[in-house]
């Protein structure tokens, strides 16, 4: 039985935050998944390929998962005294 792969892409407006960075590609790489991250100054495209079910979690976490309007935490000042 031949199993072809899969393939999905997602358009984010914003990616800016480094957890979100972070879930995408070690979810990626948990599921198997080949397949990059496009950055460009107006918007980021994530484009995996893989078995069905695998696409099929990975949608879940880039749809209902991941909380898109989370801001990012700030860094601490490293050195700071006060």
């Amino acid at each position: 039985m031949l199993i072809l792969p899969l393939a999905r892409a997602h358009r984010i407006k914003y990616l800016v935050n480094g957890a979100h960075r972070f879930k995408i590609r070690r979810n990626a790489e948990q599921l198997g998944l080949n397949g990059l991250l496009l950055f460009h100054a107006d918007f980021a495209m994530v484009y995996v390929e893989g078995s069905a079910l695998a696409i099929k979690k990975y949608k879940r976490l880039m749809l209902a998962r991941i909380d898109w309007t989370e801001e990012a935490r700030p860094k601490p000042l490293v050195g700071s005294v006060g």
